[in-house]
């Protein structure tokens, strides 16, 4: 069962020589997982010799006889009523504004200025009535602040730069920054390039110690090193080579941040007739994931403190939400648009399409 709700409530104006507009906004979706349980299929009045206790069951199934009334009253005894398994919400809540105005003039052209402020705040809640996943119960706050400058300069050149800080209750502040240019030497030819970096926070969830949750099985043959492994921690490899993998959120989490570049151009022989190219390359220090079984298992003496003892003295696998890696990706991103107004109406014809030239991790 899926709920949402959503709503904003803006102001928009002029003071003075800044515009301006500031809203409200608050949404929430929760999830709700029901549970309908099946007993077995009844015996209908077999005994354990296989002996038929109640000869109505031999009458044909119609109407309301007795073998018919026994076999609705056992399969209606089947079915248990639903229950909640599990059941999460998060909801979102905040206010922002922002304001920009012309701070100055260029060989004619306005030197703009915006600035701005966001608060919000953010809370996850999952409760489970089954035994499995243990519930838990997390929010944060975070107030940001941002301001960014557009300049033209001479020659058709235009530089845009811009800076914000985010301040998170659970894990602190962070700054980052953008810086881009476009030029255009001919009415025909765009050229245009960026850099800037930015980060990604982890989710409430990621961040709960709330206990550990099996994750997954997985199935691996008891090496020299695993059984040396065991050993030093008092246990011993899986009888039937499988492992539980158990993992866990961290408080200890960092942001995931990034650095973001770009080249492209683009070219227009007439006004319904344009191509773009561009180049783009991103890279992401401190990804959030956890250590992968399989290395663990591989390498079990340089991972000893991924495996456990279980209650039954076996090793188990506990790879708990870590920052870790890094991963780089570029490509091309390239397309084409057409559009010519016809006696049937309007003809758009175009194509675009990306090529992945590098992706490491």
């Amino acid at each position: 069962d899926l709920q949402t709700r959503r709503w904003v409530s803006g102001l928009k104006g002029q003071w003075q020589d800044w515009n301006f507009n500031a809203s409200a906004y608050y949404s929430d979706n929760q999830a709700t997982l029901l549970n309908e349980t099946i007993n077995a299929y009844p015996n209908l009045g077999v005994n354990a010799q296989g002996v038929l206790t109640n000869p109505a069951l031999l009458s044909p199934l119609m109407g309301d006889n007795a073998a018919a009334a026994l076999l609705r009253d056992q399969m209606t005894g089947m079915v248990n009523p639903m229950r909640v398994q599990n059941q999460g919400v998060n909801r979102l809540s905040g206010v922002d504004a922002r304001a920009s105005r012309v701070v100055g003039e260029i060989d004619g052209q306005d030197v703009l200025l915006a600035v701005g402020t966001d608060w919000r705040q953010e809370k996850a809640q999952f409760e489970r009535f089954l035994a499995g996943v243990p519930s838990y119960n997390g929010q944060r706050s975070i107030w940001a602040q941002f301001v960014e400058l557009q300049v033209p300069l001479p020659r058709q050149i235009e530089v845009l730069a811009s800076l914000r800080n985010d301040q998170y209750s659970d894990f602190g502040n962070t700054t980052h920054g953008k810086l881009s240019a476009k030029w255009s030497p001919h009415d025909k030819w765009l050229f245009r390039g960026a850099w800037g970096t930015g980060f990604r926070a982890p989710a409430v969830a990621q961040m709960q110690e709330t206990g550990k949750v099996a994750v997954s099985n997985v199935s691996y043959g008891c090496s020299a090193d695993l059984q040396e492994a065991a050993s030093r921690l008092g246990s011993r490899c899986s009888p039937n080579n499988a492992y539980t993998v158990f993992s866990q959120g961290s408080s200890q989490l960092k942001p995931e941040l990034s650095t973001q570049t770009n080249l492209g151009m683009r070219f227009s022989p007439s006004r319904n007739n344009t191509w773009s190219l561009d180049y783009w390359r991103v890279e992401v220090d401190d990804v959030i994931n956890r250590v992968n079984h399989s290395l663990i298992l591989a390498n079990p003496l340089q991972y000893i403190g991924n495996l456990e003892r279980n209650a039954s003295g076996n090793l188990q696998i506990f790879s708990p939400m870590i920052n870790i890696g890094k991963t780089a990706t570029s490509g091309v991103d390239f397309s084409w648009a057409f559009r010519q107004a016809t006696d049937w109406g309007q003809l758009q014809l175009g194509f675009s399409g990306t090529r992945i030239l590098t992706s490491k991790y």
